[in-house]
């Protein structure tokens, strides 16, 4: 006899009570004609458990079912079918019912968009990854759609450039792909911050951007942190033989302390690219690339090349500068514009798709929408249909990064938009 099990099912609890073997054969019955269905968006490792339990109990007991033969083994191919092998829904043609304000600026939408559109009709062949539809939209739209989507939204922006603001325009010329993502994808998500949307109902919006600093060229009071390359002795080695004779590099020598003091001043092999202050230092190795500004104008955009090894306050990185041309934050060589690129997992949705996202704005509580076009992708995003990253430009430092995201979603309701046929 069972009495209690406990289900975690999305945010609710709920309880379910089996008297005996018999009601709950009847109860994995009642889930086998669909009551069930909704965990197609959930496949919740914990409640998949508890009916998989729930099926090798029933599978043992099904004497005391009052059905056919034929009825038990379609019931069993059934549960097994779904519990194994079911594919998640992730996109859904749907109805857009909202209704409120959209904070939409047409001018960097159209440039982008006109950019997107330049590279999806010529012939480039990424290295890193194919240009087509998007493995998660195979058989529902083509890489055709997405064109002509793209097109449409170029024409009418030329023509009539104050549409690409209207939520009505949207609404009578694109069909509205609804976005569920798998709530086990939650953990590649990061942290969903309390009162926000989680899956299966809303993505997680993230955001990056490029931090603008100062730099100097000689060592002053204020730009005492040294930029150094990654020493020259590494450039013929592998990285498992570097790491497994560390004592024989110089990158592992010294501390940031001794470094910052002059220990690698007078290694001409180890070049110098500039002095930053210890605020600058510290967000360019937050966020792993910047650009470097010099007193005259002079720019350059660089990119963390590793560490010397050491633990917290000894930690000293490297960097090294960014080649021309495609590299692998921007495989598809369309650069992205603030607050209106999106980067995400190109492989499962896609290059080039036009994205409407609707959440609450913190700031003033209101519901928004606001448009966007998928251009970028990254490593963080392999395996994880469940987050989307919005790039929202260059900034000098964190605080004004930070303060310039407050007005945006920390997840939302999204889209991908398909022109009507």
């Amino acid at each position: 006899m069972i009495r209690y099990r406990k289900i975690v099912y999305a945010s609710k609890s709920v309880r379910l009570r089996f008297t005996t073997t018999r009601h709950l054969a009847i109860a994995l019955c009642a889930t086998a004609d669909g009551s069930l269905r909704s965990l197609h968006s959930l496949r919740m490792t914990r409640v998949r458990k508890f009916f998989q339990k729930l099926l090798i109990f029933f599978i043992s007991k099904l004497k005391i079912l009052n059905c056919s033969n034929v009825f038990k083994v379609i019931i069993f191919f059934y549960m097994i079918t779904f519990f194994s092998v079911v594919k998640t829904i992730h996109f859904q043609k749907e109805e857009c019912t909202f209704n409120r304000k959209t904070v939409i600026n047409w001018r960097p939408l159209l440039e982008l968009t006109q950019n997107t559109l330049d590279f999806l009709k010529t012939a480039h062949t990424s290295s890193y990854f194919s240009i087509d539809e998007g493995s998660i939209f195979k058989g529902i739209i083509t890489l055709k759609d997405v064109i002509d989507t793209a097109d449409f939204m170029v024409k009418m922006g030329k023509k009539h450039p104050e549409w690409l603001e209207q939520l009505w325009f949207y609404k009578q010329f694109f069909d509205f792909y609804r976005w569920y993502p798998d709530y086990h994808c939650i953990e590649h998500a990061g942290p969903f911050p309390r009162g926000w949307l989680k899956p299966p109902h809303g993505v997680r919006i993230t955001y990056y951007h490029v931090t603008n600093i100062t730099a100097e060229k000689e060592k002053t009071i204020s730009h005492h942190i040294p930029l150094y390359g990654a020493p020259s002795d590494e450039k013929t080695k592998t990285l498992s033989y570097i790491r497994a004779h560390q004592e024989d590099f110089t990158r592992f020598k010294y501390t940031r302390h001794e470094i910052i003091h002059g220990a690698l001043q007078h290694d001409k092999k180890i070049k110098l690219y500039g002095w930053v202050t210890l605020a600058g230092y510290k967000d360019l190795v937050m966020q792993g690339s910047g650009v470097l500004i010099f007193p005259d104008k002079q720019q350059s955009s660089v990119s963390v090349a590793g560490s010397n090894g050491k633990e917290k306050d000894k930690q000293y990185f490297f960097i090294e500068q960014k080649k021309q041309g495609p590299i692998k934050r921007h495989p598809t060589k369309v650069e992205p514009i603030a607050d209106v690129a999106f980067a995400g997992n190109m492989q499962a949705l896609g290059f080039g798709k036009i994205i409407a996202y609707v959440g609450k704005n913190p700031k003033t509580l209101e519901q928004e929408m606001r448009i966007g076009v998928l251009v970028d992708t990254g490593a963080a995003f392999k395996n994880n249909l469940c987050k989307l990253d919005l790039f929202t430009g260059y900034f000098d430092n964190e605080h004004l990064f930070k303060q310039h995201c407050k007005g945006f979603p920390h997840s939302a309701q999204v889209y991908v938009l398909i022109r009507k046929k």
